[in-house]
């Protein structure tokens, strides 16, 4: 295989590997949130409140 064919093939993989990556740190970055959301629902679900005066 020439340097030329070689030189192509790995840029290509290059491109491919930083496209998948990217996807993977947006869908990573949406689980994230996600979860914030869901703990942030479940934390205004704990009563502030415990009926306990000192």
């Amino acid at each position: 295989m020439s340097v030329f064919n070689e030189t192509m093939r790995q840029k290509g993989q290059a491109e491919e590997d930083m496209f998948y990556a990217k996807l993977d740190q947006e869908l990573i970055a949406a689980l994230h949130k996600k979860y914030d959301r869901e703990q942030q629902q479940v934390l205004q679900q704990i009563p502030t409140n415990s009926g306990y005066d000192r």
